[in-house]
């Protein structure tokens, strides 16, 4: 079992590396070479220690513009418990992609593991440092060492790096407990203006299948909230439905048609562009068919004033 998860794992993070740059440039021979390196890794010892000299060869001299065989021994040593090794290892992967989340998180997870944060730190710069100093805030805590820990806790609330919800709950609330240190650093910590819940609306937004053409937000909000006289859609074809819709419904049946014969017409220019956007459009199609024949609403009125699809 341990040695398939493992074999998973390595796989996974070869086939959907985080940095999306990469992806095009995985070769049928790489999968096959990151199989044996695993095969040989769980045969013997002798074939372990090759495997990983191996690995270790790919990762130093034969990978250049990725850290994926970096990140994939790093992941060997540390299921070996070879913590040292395995941090040389995330270090050179982050090294050859800073931007790559994985690499990033595999790199500091590994620094504190390790006890190397002020190499991490010159790694990193002045993310390093705040890292730095975040991570022995949390150490000192543990260690329950308040008042070793508050400088640096101090320190990130000034820097905007912890908001007062993070100091109303959560491991700094816990070590400072309530006391008059804390109470003052959170009259002067920024709260947190990130709203999560809207983040994850946004991302369900974008993951509708109907994003590319229809103004998904704009459809949500009119059915959860109370929109307002600004709010436009952003797609042509969501703005027509609309005009239709609240025609219809008002009853002014020039501006109903004329509405209706718009959206009509995005639809056919829609279709013209071929692709899924042709598809999406063929299904709006069907779908508004159906809302006029079949909706009590829609088909009354679109009847008394002569629309038809």
């Amino acid at each position: 079992m341990r040695k398939s998860l493992l074999a998973f794992i390595l796989f996974f993070f070869h086939i959907y590396p985080s940095s999306a740059q990469n992806r095009e440039k995985i070769e049928w021979d790489d999968l096959v070479f990151y199989e044996r390196i695993i095969l040989d890794y769980y045969s013997s010892e002798s074939e372990k220690k090759h495997a990983l000299n191996e690995l270790d060869t790919r990762c130093r001299w034969k990978d250049p513009g990725t850290g994926l065989s970096c990140a994939n021994l790093a992941i060997l040593y540390l299921n070996a418990n070879d913590l040292d090794r395995a941090y040389t290892a995330a270090a050179i992967a982050y090294k050859k992609e800073p931007k790559d989340n994985f690499y990033r998180n595999l790199f500091q997870n590994l620094a504190v593991r390790t006890n190397n944060l002020k190499d991490m730190r010159k790694r990193m710069g002045r993310d390093g440092n705040i890292i730095l100093t975040y991570e022995r805030a949390i150490l000192r805590c543990k260690e329950n060492r308040p008042t070793a820990a508050l400088p640096d806790i101090r320190t990130l609330v000034n820097l905007g790096h912890l908001t007062r919800e993070s100091l109303e709950k959560g491991i700094f609330a816990q070590c400072l407990n309530n006391s008059e240190e804390i109470v003052q650093l959170r009259n002067i910590a920024k709260p947190n203006k990130v709203s999560y819940s809207k983040l994850l609306m946004g991302e369900e937004d974008r993951n509708h299948g109907y994003y590319s053409i229809w103004d998904i937000s704009y459809a949500r909000k009119e059915k959860t909230e109370k929109l307002k006289d600004s709010d436009e859609p952003n797609q042509l074809i969501t703005k027509h439905w609309m005009d239709f819709k609240s025609n219809l419904i008002s009853g002014n049946s020039a501006k109903a048609k004329s509405s209706f014969d718009d959206y009509k017409n995005t639809l056919q220019s829609i279709k013209k562009s071929g692709g899924k956007s042709k598809d999406l459009a063929e299904s709006l199609e069907l779908a508004t068919e159906l809302i006029l024949k079949q909706d009590p609403i829609f088909r009354d009125k679109a009847d008394r004033m002569g629309i038809r699809w």
